[in-house]
This record gives structure tokens, C-alpha cells and sequence, in this order.
């Protein structure tokens, strides 16, 4: 007469449950973290985007305004040397004068709108008055105008003294020179204390974009890094297969009737139970292994102490 087989099935049953309980209690535990670091990063992603596009508008504010800043001081200061004919071409231009954090590319469009401005000032019959018309006609700052458009009437009005007899040549005093270098040594000082300006506040901009791009890429890395996470999925599939093989087959048998108590079946329930402790046990060992390459290869490091040990005995 066989003997009950329920105890070996709920016995089975029961510490297959107590130990997919405790796993899946880790792994539950695991998927919480996650979730939440998940979570953190992608609010910590959000509030880099928003200042990283605040800080890519204050970057592209400085940049035009030290763009600005260098088309207006190049173009003023060269219009009335290409009035005069000193500087007549736009390459003459570049050759002569870039201003500070340009390049020769940057200027190259504004040297050739003043050229063309000054041809146009020279052929008029009457200098206007209102210079705004011709800024926005040749895209040149009003400023410039004006200072053509000076040029060009001091012009006229030497041809004019040199061709009348009996006007004098006004020469100005000493006293006059000194005020108008005083006064043109300053706006010289101002005008580059305020390109200085512009250009640290276009660095510090800039720099403010490089680092937010940076932390941008290395939270992004970070996200990546949850599109697979390691040994998850292999955890579920080792706790489905203990489930089944450790609870589901021997809750199945033992309630069969009559409940089978061959050998074979105790044999069949046994064998899932340790199939489903070997698998627990493997994934185990591939998390070690995962976390620190080699170390559940206990048995490697027990031959590598003993190897150690003999070869300083040797010594």
C-alpha cells in the first residue's frame, strides 16, 4: 500500500511558494526603485530642456547683440574713410579693421552694403536729411549713414572753399583740436568697453548652453539605460517557471483524485522543485556576476588563494 503523497506535494508547494515570495518581494522592491529613478530623471530632463532653451534664446540675444554692436562700430568707423577714398573697396575694408570676437566672414556683408552706400551718397545731387530711409535701403545702421553722409558734405564743402578765390580755409584751434581728440578718444573707449561687454555676455552664454547640453546628454544616458535593465526580465522568467514548476504542478496533483502517489509522479514533483531551485540559483550567480564580473566563480578565487599561497611558500 502506497503512502499519502498530499505532504510531499504541499511541502513542495509550500517552500517553492515561501521562496518566489521572497524573490518576488526583492524584485517588486527592485521595479519600485526603478520606477521612482526613472521618475526623477525625467523630471530632472524636463527642467533641463526648459533651461536649456532659456538659455539658448539668451545666447542667440547676446550673439545678435554683439553682432550689432560690431556691424555698427565697423561700418561708422569706416564710412568716412570710403567717403574720402582711403578704404574704396569692401576688401580694403576687412584688410584695414575687424572689430573684436568678428570674423573677416561675419564682416563681409556689412563692408559690402557700406560700399555700396557711400557710392550712392557720393553720386546724389543733395545729401538727405532723414538718414533712416537709407539704412533700411542698404541694411547699414543709421549711425553709419549719418557718418557718410558727413563725410560727404566736409567733402563738398572743401571743393568748394578750394574752388573760390576769396573764401579763407577754416583751420581749427588748438584748443578746438584737443576737445574733438578728447571727445573722439572717448567714444573710442566707450564704444569698446561696450563691445567688451557684449562679448563676455555672449561667452558666459555660450557657456551656460554647453554645460546644459552636456547634463542634457548625460541625463539622457542615464534614461537610456531603463530601455533595458538587466536581469529583470530574466527574474520574471525564472519566478514564472519556479511558480509553475514548484507550486502550480503540485498543487495540480494533489488535487487529483485519487491523488497519484507513484514514484513517477513524486519523482516528476521533485524534479520541478529542483529545476526550479537550480534556475533560482542561476539567476542568483548571473546577478553576482553582473555586478561584479567573476565574482560568483567562488571556486576561481578559492584556486587563485591557494595558487597565491603556494607559489610565497615557494619563495
Amino acid at each position: 500500500m502506497n503512502a499519502d503523497p498530499n505532504w510531499l506535494y504541499s511541502t513542495i508547494a509550500q517552500c517553492s511558494a515561501a521562496l518566489v515570495a521572497i524573490v518576488g518581494g526583492f524584485l517588486v522592491s527592485r521595479v519600485i526603485t526603478l520606477g521612482q529613478d526613472k521618475a526623477d530623471l525625467d523630471r530632472r530632463r524636463k527642467d533641463v530642456v526648459g533651461r536649456l532653451v532659456l538659455a539658448r534664446e539668451a545666447a542667440d540675444g547676446a550673439h545678435a547683440e554683439r553682432l550689432w554692436i560690431s556691424v555698427e562700430r565697423f561700418s561708422r568707423l569706416h564710412a568716412p574713410d570710403v567717403i574720402n577714398g582711403t578704404l574704396p573697396t569692401a576688401e580694403a575694408m576687412l584688410d584695414d579693421w575687424i572689430p573684436e570676437g568678428s570674423s573677416r566672414k561675419e564682416m563681409a556683408e556689412p563692408a559690402q552694403n557700406l560700399a555700396k552706400l557711400c557710392d550712392h551718397i557720393r553720386q546724389l545731387d543733395s545729401l538727405p536729411d532723414e538718414p533712416k530711409a537709407l539704412a533700411a535701403r542698404f541694411h547699414v545702421p543709421v549711425s553709419a549713414v549719418s557718418e557718410a553722409v558727413d563725410a560727404e558734405d566736409e567733402a563738398r564743402s572743401d571743393r568748394d572753399r578750394s574752388s573760390s578765390e576769396f573764401i579763407v580755409p577754416y583751420i581749427p584751434s588748438a584748443s578746438a583740436r584737443q576737445v574733438e581728440a578728447t571727445y573722439e578718444a572717448a567714444a573710442v573707449a566707450r564704444d569698446a568697453a561696450e563691445q567688451s561687454t557684449s562679448l563676455d555676455r555672449e561667452a558666459a552664454t555660450s557657456a551656460s548652453v554647453r554645460q546644459l547640453e552636456a547634463e542634457h546628454e548625460l541625463v539622457s544616458t542615464e534614461l537610456d539605460r531603463f530601455a533595458s535593465v538587466p536581469g529583470l526580465t530574466r527574474a520574471l522568467r525564472v519566478l514564472v517557471y519556479f511558480s509553475f514548476a514548484g507550486i502550480v504542478l503540485p498543487l495540480i496533483l494533489e488535487g487529483l483524485r485519487p491523488v497519484p502517489s507513484h514514484w513517477l509522479w513524486r519523482a516528476i514533483a521533485i524534479a520541478g522543485f529542483a529545476s526550479g531551485l537550480g534556475a533560482l540559483g542561476w539567476y542568483l550567480s548571473a546577478a553576482v556576476d553582473d555586478i561584479a564580473p567573476g565574482g560568483a566563480k567562488w571556486w576561481r578565487r578559492g584556486a587563485t588563494k591557494t595558487r597565491m599561497k603556494k607559489d610565497e611558500g615557494s619563495a
